[in-house]
């Protein structure tokens, strides 16, 4: 998404772009780092409130979304599809909130917090 959306596509309209695209570029980079070579990352889906609120941050990026954007007229190739950055975000909060070791709450609101702000600042 680092490379393809924000310094192929985004950047074109937008310069601020190519800051977003290096984040996510270290972001992935970091998830491999620690996700696979350092094996940091243990999921388990459990009933409690991290596991009802990822589990419905999930469920809202890969179907709710969509649905949304395509009952507001948004339609194919138009509609903001998994792979964008707004439901890609929510998708990986909500999966993340799935790991064994938790995130401070604190941390993972204001982190929301921003990345919403973020894309509502572009509007």
């Amino acid at each position: 998404m680092g490379i393809v959306y924000h310094l192929f596509y985004f950047a074109e309209t937008n310069k601020a772009a190519y800051l977003f695209g290096v984040v996510f570029i270290i972001q992935g980079i970091l998830f491999v780092i620690f996700g696979i070579f350092q094996n940091k990352f243990s999921f388990k889906l459990q009933p409690d409130q991290y596991g009802i609120t990822g589990s419905s941050l999930v469920v809202f990026a890969l179907f709710i979304y969509p649905i949304a954007g395509y009952l507001l007229g948004h339609i194919y190739p138009d509609s903001p599809t998994f792979g964008l950055p707004c439901p890609t975000t929510i998708f990986t909060f909500g999966s993340l909130l799935f790991t064994i070791k938790r995130f401070p709450p604190g941390l993972l609101h204001h982190s929301l917090y921003l990345v919403i702000h973020r894309f509502r600042a572009f509007l």
